[in-house]
C-alpha cells in the first residue's frame, strides 16, 4: 500500500502571533539582564539607596525593556520569529507536491546519517537579503558530507546553470530544472563539476553532476548546499524546505 506524504502545515495567523510575543518577551528578559549588567558598573544609583532604590530601578530598567522589545530592539525578536515560522512553512501546489513524491527522485547524496543541526536546516539565520520564502535566509538544507563525496541530480531534467567560480559566494555550483521547468535543484559549494555539463544538458536521475567541497566564501567546512524551488503562477520563484522530502526519496 502506498502513503501519500502529507505536506508540512502552514503555521496559521494565530501561531505567527504567539511566536512573534513568546520572541518579544525573550528579547524583553535578554535587554533587562543587559542592564542589571551595565549598572554593576555604576558605582551609586542616582534612584536611591537601600531596599525602595532596588525595586524602583529593577522597575524602571523592565519598563525600559519592554519598550525597547516593543520597538525596533536589537532585532533578535524578529530573528527569532522568522526562524520559527518562515513564510515558506505553506505547502506547495498539490501539482508540485505530487511531481516531488511521486516520480523517481533520488537523494542528492548519501543518506543523513544525523539531523540537521539549527544552522543547518531550512530557514536558519543568514546576512544579507534573502528571499522571504526562506525564513531568516537559508534557502536550503546543509548536508554535511566528506569532501569528493559523489552529488547526483535528484531527477531528471535539464541543465540550467553551473558556475565553476570557486571564488563566489556559492563557489562551484549546478543548477537544474525538472518537471518541464516547474521545479529548480541548486547544488553548491562542490570542490569539481561534471566537465560535460553545460547549459542546456540533459541528466538523468542519480547522474553523477559534481562532488561535495568546501568551494565560495560562505562555505565553512565540507557540505552540499541543496536547494528546491518551484515557479509561482506569476514567474516568480518560492523555495521549500528539502528536509521532510528527502527521507522519502530513493537512497543512494
Amino acid at each position: 500500500m502506498r502513503v501519500t506524504p502529507q505536506p508540512v502545515v502552514a503555521a496559521g495567523a494565530a501561531d505567527r502571533a504567539a511566536t512573534r510575543r513568546v520572541a518579544r518577551e525573550f528579547e524583553s528578559l535578554l535587554l533587562n539582564e543587559v542592564m542589571k549588567s551595565m549598572r554593576r558598573t555604576v558605582p551609586e544609583s542616582p534612584l536611591g539607596e537601600g531596599l525602595a532604590g532596588e525595586i524602583f530601578t529593577g522597575m524602571l530598567d523592565e519598563t525600559f525593556a519592554d519598550a525597547l522589545a516593543g520597538g525596533a530592539g536589537l532585532g533578535l525578536a524578529d530573528l527569532l520569529a522568522a526562524q520559527l515560522t518562515p513564510e515558506n512553512a505553506a505547502p506547495p501546489p498539490a501539482a508540485i507536491a505530487r511531481a516531488l513524491t511521486d516520480g523517481e527522485w533520488v537523494q542528492p547524496t548519501t543518506t543523513p546519517a544525523t539531523p540537521l543541526s539549527a544552522a543547518q536546516r531550512f530557514g536558519a539565520y543568514r546576512p544579507g537579503n534573502r528571499p522571504a520564502a526562506c525564513g531568516a535566509g537559508h534557502c536550503g538544507v546543509d548536508l554535511g558530507r566528506p569532501g569528493g563525496t559523489p552529488v547526483v541530480a535528484a531527477a531528471s531534467g535539464t541543465v540550467t546553470g553551473v558556475g565553476r567560480d570557486p571564488g563566489s559566494e556559492s563557489g562551484l555550483w549546478v543548477e537544474l530544472s525538472h518537471e518541464n521547468r516547474k521545479l529548480t535543484t541548486r547544488y553548491l559549494h562542490l570542490s569539481h563539476i561534471a566537465p560535460e555539463l553545460t547549459p542546456g544538458s540533459s541528466v538523468t536521475a542519480g547522474e553523477v553532476v559534481g562532488e561535495v567541497g568546501a568551494t565560495g566564501t560562505t562555505a565553512r567546512g565540507d557540505h552540499l548546499h541543496f536547494e528546491v524551488s518551484y515557479r509561482t503562477p506569476d514567474g516568480g520563484r518560492r523555495w521549500l524546505d528539502p528536509a521532510p522530502y528527502l527521507p522519502r526519496w530513493k537512497a543512494r
